[in-house]
């Protein structure tokens, strides 16, 4: 099934970037929130290095739920409607004292450094202490990382890098259990989803 998926995605590669972006165009007839919990997909183990320069994976995250989704800072496109909808996110978590971590894996590692994302990070408002943003790695390995483990294509195309317009949330053992629309406009189903699931 893996493979067959590998195969899909790597085809519609072909057919642009468009397909990618489009996902969370029409959210609310598609709906928000896809579980994915009988699907047994695990994220592999990882260490990266976050937005203080220090290593960071699953080790620390082992134990806890957390929602990830991939972005970069100089993104054109989607990031932009993405990190706003995760920091709203993020936001009616801490409100609600609900337990998560965020995470957002940069698909531009040569340019985004710790000190670039910390930056970033700072810059839209998030909450660093449960939001951490990921690099140290180069581009193949994060290509890989998201299709193995996401299930997602990640390819540099002109002027862009097409990447995953949804957030993941995984459960403490290391499953993806819910894929959500990154770009949806209304998160009342996500919030509600989040706070049921986690608490």
């Amino acid at each position: 099934m893996k493979r067959m998926m590998t195969i899909v995605l790597c085809m519609s590669i072909l057919t642009g970037c468009g397909w990618v972006y489009e996902i969370g165009v029409n959210g609310e007839e598609s709906g928000s929130t896809t579980d994915m919990t009988e699907a047994g997909n695990e994220v592999e183990t990882f260490q990266f290095v976050n937005e203080t320069g220090e290593p960071f994976g699953t080790e620390q995250l082992a134990g806890g739920y957390w929602v990830a989704n991939f972005i970069f800072a100089n993104c054109p496109s989607v990031c932009p409607l993405m990190t706003p909808n995760m920091l709203s996110l993020q936001d009616e978590m801490i409100a609600a004292d609900v337990p998560v971590t965020f995470i957002s894996f940069t698909v531009d590692p040569e340019r985004d450094t710790p000190e670039i994302l910390q930056a970033y990070g700072r810059n839209v408002g998030a909450d660093l202490d449960s939001w951490h943003f990921l690099t140290g790695y180069d581009e193949a390995e994060i290509s890989e990382f998201a299709l193995d483990s996401f299930l997602s294509v990640v390819q540099p195309s002109e002027d862009d890098i097409i990447h995953p317009t949804y957030f993941f949330l995984i459960d403490p053992d290391g499953l993806i259990i819910r894929k959500y629309d990154g770009l949806t406009t209304n998160q009342d189903a996500i919030i509600a989803d989040l706070k049921e699931t986690i608490q």
